[in-house]
């Protein structure tokens, strides 16, 4: 799962950071700083309750909430070229 989550990753900010204008990749970059709090976070608490497999799973947290945000902007990006 890890795996495939980081591959999405990849291929939709790949697409997210070429396809951005300079004030959206500010306000994306803002964002991931969210994301990266919520991460560590995530990593504490996991690592905390079960151990090393907290860790990949406060990692799948956060390619999950990237995606998310890319896939958003990509959505947004589609609509907008069909109208």
């Amino acid at each position: 799962v890890y795996v495939v989550l980081l591959a999405l990753n990849g291929v939709t900010e790949s697409y997210t950071f070429a396809a951005m204008s300079r004030p959206e990749l500010d306000a994306f970059s803002r964002r991931l700083l969210l994301f990266s709090a919520a991460f560590l976070s995530a990593s504490l608490g996991l690592a905390w309750s079960v151990g090393p497999v907290g860790l990949v799973l406060a990692n799948c947290l956060n390619m999950t909430l990237r995606i998310a945000q890319s896939a958003s902007f990509i959505r947004r990006r589609l609509l907008d070229s069909v109208r």
